[in-house]
């Protein structure tokens, strides 16, 4: 705690009076791209298990992180301490089996409760579908996921799709169909994109009609 404090201190000085300029000129909206750009550093850096570099770019995502705090704290938005608070009753509330004498027999069930705790923490927040808060901003690929994974958990009848084995069987059909798009002259992204409005557009119509507005954990 020691060594967290300290950072802290570096924090307020690196934003106060006489810190730097740089700094106390960010925004949200500024600073939001570098966490990105950290958030792809940590995955190259776990995907080639570099621990050095891992332990750099945990550091860098905390940097950030604590960064944002700290300018919502310097526009009365929120405190850090109200960060760390809500993060200890969000890890409390989703782990009743540990916390709580919730009994679990296994992990599928473990999973379970915790997309039954999420719905409950959805209605609260007067959303509207449980696509709601996945983000916009995600790459196609891990949106389409994440959209589907939703889908799933309901009736709503998927498109049918071919089956894959493995993850290399996977990534060589991934590949080649970049090849495809990129011998066509075509934007592979875009186009991912393109068939994942319609698919959300006709999930949230779907959801819409046979659930009114309750969510889907």
């Amino acid at each position: 705690m020691n060594n967290f404090n300290e950072l802290l201190e570096i924090f307020d000085k690196l934003l106060g009076p006489n810190g730097c300029e740089w700094d106390k000129k960010q925004t949200f909206a500024s600073i939001r791209i570098y966490l990105l750009e950290e958030v792809y550093e940590l995955f190259d850096a776990i995907d080639q298990n570099d621990y050095q570099s891992i332990l750099d770019e945990l550091g860098d995502i905390l940097n950030s992180t604590i960064f944002i705090a700290k300018l919502a704290e310097k526009s009365q938005k929120f405190t850090l301490a109200d960060v760390i608070k809500n993060l200890s009753n969000k890890l409390i509330r989703r782990h009743p089996h540990v916390f709580g004498g919730l009994d679990v027999k296994n992990v599928d069930e473990i999973v379970d409760n915790w997309d039954k705790i999420k719905k409950k923490e959805k209605l609260l927040s007067k959303r509207k579908s449980s696509l709601d808060g996945i983000s916009k901003k995600l790459p196609g690929l891990l949106k389409a996921q994440k959209i589907i994974g939703k889908a799933k958990k309901s009736k709503f009848s998927l498109p049918k799709h071919e089956k894959v084995s493995s993850n290399e069987e996977l990534g060589k059909k991934l590949l080649a169909i970049t090849m495809a798009a990129e011998d066509k002259g075509f934007n592979a992204e875009n186009a991912l994109r393109k068939a994942l409005t319609k698919l959300e557009s006709d999930f949230r119509k779907w959801e819409k009609k046979n659930t009114g507005d309750v969510p889907k954990a």
